[in-house]
């Protein structure tokens, strides 16, 4: 269809869309946290960040996401050993590429899908422009051109997409889960405290 967003990873073996893309339902910004910058420096793929470190991404209800092929392709990988960062970030285990971001239970409805793997004229028609950036504070360089996205605005969006979910069963609907248990399809990987160390250097590093 006209309005769904197509991806794939650099080596094309995983390969799907974003069904119904539009500005409407959902919410386009670019993320300078430091979980994001570690996840695309250990992955080998930090040239998917923007100048100054950022990630272009965009939420969506997890219905959204259809795989056309190389499920079986996929890893995830917690990279911040914290309780309240319950993230999972899958990524194709053939060439690396970061891919999505959602939590670790489908029932949590929370999906992210990495604008980096998508081609920019369509990307653009359909979600229009960044809403604007969050974690500016970890970002690199100068962000002084660039608005802050609405907090709030984005927090309000992602808990009805949650509730909507929860009472509607669309969880069950994310191809990245079990729909009986809600748990991924495969194993998370969790990032050691070495390779965040190495990863955050490497972060360190690329801003000079």
């Amino acid at each position: 269809m006209a309005d769904d967003l197509a991806f794939q990873c650099q080596c094309s073996a995983v390969q799907g869309k974003l069904r119904n893309a539009s500005r409407g339902a959902n919410t386009r910004f670019t993320c300078y946290c430091d979980d994001c910058q570690v996840f695309a420096h250990h992955l080998g793929h930090a040239a998917l960040l923007d100048p100054n470190g950022g990630t272009d991404a965009c939420h969506a209800s997890t219905s959204q996401l259809e795989i056309h092929q190389g499920t079986d392709h996929l890893a995830t990988l917690k990279v911040a050993n914290r309780p309240l960062r319950p993230v999972l970030r899958w990524y194709c285990r053939t060439c690396s590429t970061p891919l999505f971001n959602t939590y670790d239970n489908a029932k949590l409805a929370l999906f992210g899908l990495i604008l980096a793997n998508t081609a920019p004229q369509q990307r653009d028609s359909l979600l229009g422009p960044s809403r604007g950036v969050i974690w500016r504070q970890i970002a690199t360089g100068d962000l002084s051109a660039r608005k802050d996205a609405n907090i709030a605005a984005i927090l309000i969006r992602l808990v009805g997409r949650q509730i909507s979910a929860r009472f509607s069963g669309d969880w069950r609907g994310c191809p990245l889960f079990d729909q009986v248990s809600g748990a991924s399809i495969v194993v998370p990987l969790q990032l050691s405290t070495d390779e965040r160390t190495a990863s955050q250097a490497a972060i360190t590093s690329r801003a000079f």
